[in-house]
């Protein structure tokens, strides 16, 4: 017989049950219909629920180079700045039940990042405010600022809980591999509208897309792939950092060697320069730090130049995306592939001419990074109809510099600069400390987070960066590394009991050299 708190129970359920149903019943009639979507998310999030509050931490770092949307959310945000937001607050509610925190976020991390939010949010507020247009404000640029501020607030969340051992490889793989999902978009051409919900998720590589189009004009048709440049590099990158380079040399492991360089070289295919350079200047921190230039690979370097040229006068037979790529090196390519990696210099070039005498104007404060929505309707429709505009109209409104430094002093101003200088070396330091004074098991991740980050800031000042995008990607090598190591690690007393200062070590050279002589 069913006693009366059953009763109770299963009345509760079926009044919370039969109305759910209906209403999912009802959206389904429109199932692409964005309340529908809406709906069908809020109830998936809430059926997760436990399952978020567990994982939090891991979906984060999943999510950090997840090329995925929020489709059913306005503006459509990236998936990691979705997360970055559930993460945080758990967090805050974790600190607020428990009183206390797995781990605390290095103090001399905090300040670099809690100056430039400052500067970023007292010049959004002095420079028009923080408006989204896909809300219905007069003002855009707002995503903008939402990159910059969830990338600060995504490092506190990933540094307060320590990985524990037994599972760093599965975050860092993850971590690394996760950019494989971009690819995803590439597939538009073979599936077309019958996974429309695929691509909502996973956008579309808007450059396979349109490199399928008809042109007239060849240069056009070379065409520039993203996806393929980002996916095909990570999965190399992953074969690094997981094998040592010192690991990969050896003979039972070339032809984890060979994956790892056929990935590097089909990365190639997505026609960036900035590609090879950012992968060869990894590589090259890789072998300084695992110390292969003290050793008998110190030649490899050579070796490998001269296979280079060896391959040289082979370079016209590759595809043209490749040849575009590696335009930079004194290689004999198409002219085709030259004139189209000479041309998107040139305008870079001319783009930063228009931008120098910018500096002075902007020195104290910055520019910010409002926009204007009805100008960047009007540019984007005239670009649409492909009705004549100045080329550089549209990037100079958008903030879209091509230049890391420009896009950090234009926006911010000096006191940006002098925050994100301040923030790399920090960086650059817990990096480096963790590298030198690391648990043993995480060796290879250490080696190849400071290889990243070493590459990363060489790119982003002197190649190509830009400040909102770019920052989430040095603040998730450096949360990766503190959530690993479980902070900043710092030389233990076994540690310095093995090393000798260097004026000891030249005493004692000395002193065996005067005790030779006597003799």
């Amino acid at each position: 017989m069913i006693d009366s708190s059953s009763r109770i129970k299963a009345i509760i359920i079926f009044a919370l049950v039969i109305p759910l149903a209906l209403i999912l019943g009802y959206s389904l009639a429109t199932p692409l219909d964005f309340s529908t979507l809406a709906i069908l998310g809020s109830i998936l999030a809430l059926l997760c629920l436990p399952w978020i509050l567990r994982w939090h931490h891991f979906l984060l770092f999943l999510s950090w180079n997840l090329g995925a949307l929020v489709f059913f959310l306005p503006g459509r945000p990236e998936f990691w700045i979705f997360m970055t937001l559930i993460s945080f607050f758990i967090t805050l509610v974790q600190r607020a039940v428990s009183g206390r925190l797995e781990m605390t976020p290095p103090a001399f991390i905090m300040w670099p990042l809690f100056f430039l939010l400052a500067v970023v949010l007292v010049t959004g507020r002095l420079r028009g405010g923080i408006g989204f247009s896909s809300m219905g404000g007069g003002t855009a640029g707002g995503r903008h600022y939402i990159y910059i501020i969830f990338a600060i607030i995504g490092f506190i969340a990933m540094s307060t809980h320590k990985i524990p051992k037994n599972r760093a490889w599965f975050f860092a793989g993850t971590y690394q591999l996760a950019s494989l999902t971009t690819l995803i978009g590439m597939l538009v051409p073979v599936l077309g509208s019958s996974a429309s919900l695929l691509f909502a998720i996973f956008p579309v590589d808007m450059s396979t897309y349109t490199s399928q189009m008809t042109s007239s004009d060849i240069v056009d048709q070379m065409g520039r792939y993203y996806a393929l440049a980002v996916g095909l590099s990570s999965l190399s990158f992953f074969i690094f950092m997981r094998y040592s380079l010192r690991q990969l040399l050896q003979s039972q492991n070339l032809p984890k060697l060979f994956l790892a360089l056929a990935c590097f070289s089909g990365s190639l295919m997505g026609g960036f320069r900035t590609s090879l350079i950012a992968g060869l200047l990894t590589l090259f921190f890789i072998f300084i730090l695992e110390g292969l230039h003290r050793g008998r690979y110190v030649l490899l370097p050579i070796l490998s130049l001269c296979g280079l040229l060896f391959c040289l006068p082979f370079a016209r037979h590759l595809p043209m995306s490749i040849q575009r790529a590696i335009s930079v090196l004194p290689v004999d390519v198409d002219p085709l592939a030259r004139f189209a990696a000479e041309s998107t210099t040139t305008w870079r070039l001319n783009l930063w001419k228009l931008l120098l005498p910018e500096i002075p104007k902007y020195f104290w404060l910055g520019k910010g990074l409002s926009i204007d929505a009805a100008q960047l309707g009007t540019i984007t429709e005239l670009t649409e109809n492909r009705v004549t505009t100045d080329p550089y109209d549209a990037f100079i409104l958008t903030g879209d510099y091509h230049s890391g430094p420009l896009s950090v002093i234009i926006p911010f101003g000096i006191w940006g600069v002098i925050g994100f200088i301040w923030f790399l070396i920090v960086s650059g330091r817990a990096l480096h400390l963790n590298y030198r004074y690391g648990d043993a098991y995480l060796r290879n991740i250490n080696v190849f987070l400071l290889a990243s980050f070493y590459s990363a800031t060489i790119v982003f000042i002197f190649v190509f960066g830009g400040f909102y995008t770019g920052l989430s990607a040095f603040t998730g090598l450096l949360g990766l590394s503190i959530s690993l190591n479980g902070g900043v690690k710092r030389r233990s007393t076994l540690q310095a009991a093995h090393e000798v200062e260097p004026g000891l070590k030249f005493a004692r050279f000395r002193n065996r050299v005067t005790a030779t002589q006597q003799n």
